[in-house]
């Protein structure tokens, strides 16, 4: 079975996954790349925006 490395150690951590399933499990490493500067620009620029905001509004609950 083919997955994310992600989901794969999810599915390793679930104890009712049989043992045979687990020897049989094929992680695809995931990469993420930019076309630009501009673009990663771009992205870390939204990224930060969104946790300062997850951070402020978690901060007052």
């Amino acid at each position: 079975m083919a997955t994310t490395e992600k989901d794969c150690q999810r599915i390793m951590d679930y104890k009712k996954i049989p043992d045979k399933l687990k020897e049989r499990l094929f992680k695809v490493p995931i990469e993420v790349g930019f076309l630009t500067d501009n673009e990663r620009d771009i992205f870390e620029t939204t990224l930060l925006t969104a946790l300062r905001n997850f951070h402020q509004v978690n901060q007052h609950q």
